[in-house]
């Protein structure tokens, strides 16, 4: 038996299958008919020669329920529009010499009005960042030294809409490397 190679589909009739699939949201009935050259063809209409072929419904999958949303809570994605008047470092004090304090040291801001939502209130520790995470204090490392403290608020988009005048204040430690000294302090004999 000598072997005959089958021709590939024609790409239009492939495409008008698919639509004529695609469209039919239940089931329907289409016709088949092969031609002389042995091509394949579909149709949604009857043809001399053609045989009816019933296509089941087609598959569909009900989408999730989405949630009622909250009327207080806020849209995802909603601008706020906020002028803030004014943002200050409440702690430490400008000039402010901290003594002991374990590497860490509290800081606060006051915010006025307060934090949209979506914004963010950061700290600003000697040029380094650090999120408040809504809060308008936190706990910073700052070693033995001078330091300078800002705070400033972001929108969601992180676009700075205010920042805080700088505070410079001082962090001491004590230390034996240079025992305090005095008139008053006993040496030992």
């Amino acid at each position: 038996m000598p072997y005959r190679k089958s021709s590939p589909p024609h790409p239009l009739l492939a495409i008008l299958f698919a639509g004529c699939c695609a469209c039919a949201a239940q089931a329907t009935t289409l016709y088949r008919w092969v031609d002389s050259t042995g091509i394949t063809h579909w149709s949604d209409r009857p043809t001399p020669g053609s045989t009816a072929v019933e296509m089941g419904a087609a598959q569909g999958y009900p989408a999730p329920a989405v949630p009622a949303s909250n009327a207080t809570s806020p849209r995802a994605g909603a601008v706020h529009f906020v002028l803030y008047s004014d943002v200050a470092i409440t702690a430490p004090a400008p000039g402010g010499v901290l003594y002991d304090t374990g590497g860490v040291v509290l800081c606060a801001a006051q915010l006025n009005p307060p934090l949209a939502p979506g914004h963010a209130l950061w700290f600003e520790l000697d040029g380094r960042r650090y999120d408040a995470q809504g809060a308008t204090t936190l706990s910073l490392p700052a070693a033995r030294g001078e330091h300078v403290l800002r705070a400033l608020v972001t929108d969601a988009d992180g676009h700075e809409q205010i920042r805080s005048a700088a505070v410079t204040f001082y962090v001491r430690q004590a230390t034996i490397a240079s025992p305090p000294v005095g008139p008053t302090l006993q040496r030992p004999h």
